[in-house]
């Protein structure tokens, strides 16, 4: 559209040269056509003066069209952070209930970009959602709340790029999409649904690598990325990571749902151990899949 824009622009302007060039050359070459000597100045002057004026117009055009169009940006960026916010958040929150509880606060990542690394991500491999509540009230399960969050925000993120799509940068539309697509967030997606089939059959959860650190690194790193597009975007909504969530005062409480290292020993022995061959929950289909 700009290009197509651009060229029309040229044309004119050359198609305005071309016309005074050759009203001068004639002016020159043919004197005598011409009834009065200030003919041709005149025509160059109204020539000049219709130039000028439709590339004010056309300037004033074009500024007012981008004015509204960073206005609609605006408004898609405005409707877009609170959502990748909160997964950020949530995506946070299974990570601090993760974490060795004896530590000092202040050695801690205290941005997105190095809390979102394999060195910190990995610990989720010891979360137990079995262990203390959600940080929310009313109490609710770690499953019920990972799912319904994660729900609500993709679903909330996918009305958006439905609605202003034509506004996102093609990058951003890429990577918001990987990140709704990859494996890990269609787990967390879904496992209200999954732990729901295994109570009702009697399968422990810890027979299931539900947070593989592999999967878990991967959708980090997608959603860093999408953070980092959306910060790149000039305006003054920006997803900031606040250090002083990692205090006990802040549910959750750091390592409250962490398996212990004799926990942890009997999680891997359940890993190895196949589970039994009537368990629907094997080829259990989830949304997304």
């Amino acid at each position: 559209m700009k290009s197509s824009m651009s060229k029309g622009k040229i044309i004119t302007t050359a198609i305005f040269v071309l016309v005074i060039a050759g009203l001068l050359i004639i002016q020159r070459q043919y004197p005598t056509i011409i009834f009065s000597k200030n003919y041709i100045p005149n025509i160059v002057v109204t020539l000049s003066g219709i130039l000028v004026t439709v590339g004010l117009v056309d300037y004033l055009i074009e500024r007012d069209k981008k004015e509204k169009q960073k206005k609609t940006v605006d408004i898609v960026h405005k409707k877009l952070v609170p959502h990748v916010a909160r997964i950020a958040e949530l995506t946070f929150q299974m990570l601090k209930a993760s974490f060795e509880p004896h530590q000092d606060r202040t050695l801690l990542p205290s941005t997105y970009e190095t809390l979102f690394t394999e060195r910190y991500v990995n610990q989720l491999s010891r979360f137990d959602m079995n262990k203390g509540n959600a940080p929310v009230y009313p109490f609710r399960s770690w499953p019920i709340y990972i799912s319904t969050d994660i729900k609500n925000s993709l679903d909330s993120i996918e009305q958006v790029m439905g609605a202003y799509v034509a506004y996102l940068e093609p990058n951003t539309i890429d990577l918001i999409y990987n990140l709704q697509n990859c494996i890990f967030a269609i787990i967390l997606k879904n496992i209200g649904i999954i732990t729901s089939v295994w109570e009702r059959e009697g399968t422990p959860i810890t027979h299931y690598p539900l947070f593989g650190t592999k999967q878990a690194t991967d959708f980090c790193n997608k959603l860093l990325r999408v953070i980092e597009a959306l910060n790149d975007v000039n305006h003054e909504t920006k997803i900031i990571f606040d250090p002083a969530l990692y205090s006990d005062n802040i549910s959750p409480k750091m390592g409250q749902s962490r398996m212990s290292d004799a926990e942890f020993k009997e999680f891997e022995k359940q890993l190895a151990t196949p589970l039994p061959e009537n368990k629907s929950s094997q080829t259990m289909v989830v949304e997304g899949t």
